[in-house]
């Protein structure tokens, strides 16, 4: 179950400084923005029929003046709060699991007319006051990729004109491989979902403009922060290939691997459980 939380996560996701403690309404003690009223807490336990929820509403959503979260791991608020991809935040492990018992649900009210930045801002305030939230940003060489042309012609098709329920991508994952349909992709977007199966930067240096129907099935490998040991065996009949080889024999295209500097946000600290609202 905690697996298939952390998966469900960090696909929503596919998105040194310290925090200080904050005062309630408006403004810290430094002149910075809070939140009008906010709300925090784990979520409950009883409500194990919802999946995690990643986070809806904030400046540039539908609904600007109203954060909430239901279910959603901590790590998720840091991501937001800080701007981040998740292979950009290094967190204990309990940070990343969401679900009825090990999450947390937000509510959140807005100043209207608030900008993206003073909204993260405010995040961060609250992490900090109800988590006691400490992080710091370093630098640490970790693993790169790039999705590039092979050696034949790319085996890509044109789009769907009527992608099913108007979706640009599907996915299943059953007997230990996952099973990928891009309907209306572009390449920039198959990197943007290889990066969520590397938990690394993928790159797009196809030069492929344009959008393009495809199907990959391939067997994920520890790479991917859903991976199972006891999943991956689970398969039947002929294994499907790893990913690797499958963008190389399915699609034509291959994935290359190095490594490079990236800055990173290391959680020092946090609180399992929010100080009270």
């Amino acid at each position: 179950m905690q697996r298939a939380i952390l998966f469900t996560a960090v696909l929503a996701l596919f998105q040194a400084r310290s925090v200080g403690q904050t005062q309630s309404g408006g403004q810290t003690s430094s002149g910075e923005a809070t939140f009008e009223v906010a709300s925090v807490k784990r979520s409950d336990a009883a409500r194990n029929n919802l999946p995690p929820n990643v986070c809806s509403g904030g400046p540039g959503s539908p609904d600007p003046v109203l954060l909430r979260c239901t279910n959603a791991p901590l790590g998720v608020f840091v991501s937001i709060a800080y701007d981040l991809q998740f292979y950009e935040l290094i967190e204990p492990d309990w940070m990343k699991l969401g679900g009825a018992e090990s999450g947390y649900d937000l509510s959140a009210k807005i100043a209207a007319g608030a900008t993206k930045e003073q909204y993260r801002i405010m995040l961060r305030n609250l992490l900090a006051e109800r988590f006691h939230l400490t992080a710091h940003r370093e630098t640490r060489n970790v693993p790169r990729y790039a999705v590039a042309l092979g050696k034949g012609p790319a085996k890509l098709q044109d789009p769907i004109a009527k992608p099913p329920g108007g979706r640009a991508y599907g996915m299943q994952f059953a007997e230990g491989h996952i099973r990928f349909d891009g309907y209306r992709l572009s390449l920039k977007q198959f990197a943007g979902f290889l990066t969520t199966m590397l938990s690394g930067p993928v790159t797009d240096e196809t030069n492929l403009q344009g959008d393009y129907s495809f199907t990959l099935e391939f067997t994920p490998d520890d790479r991917w922060p859903g991976y199972s040991p006891q999943w991956a065996g689970t398969q039947k009949g002929e294994p499907a290939p790893s990913l690797f080889t499958a963008v190389q024999e399915q699609l034509g295209l291959k994935l290359e691997s190095t490594k490079g500097p990236l800055e990173v946000l290391v959680v020092d600290h946090a609180d399992k459980i929010p100080a009270e609202n």
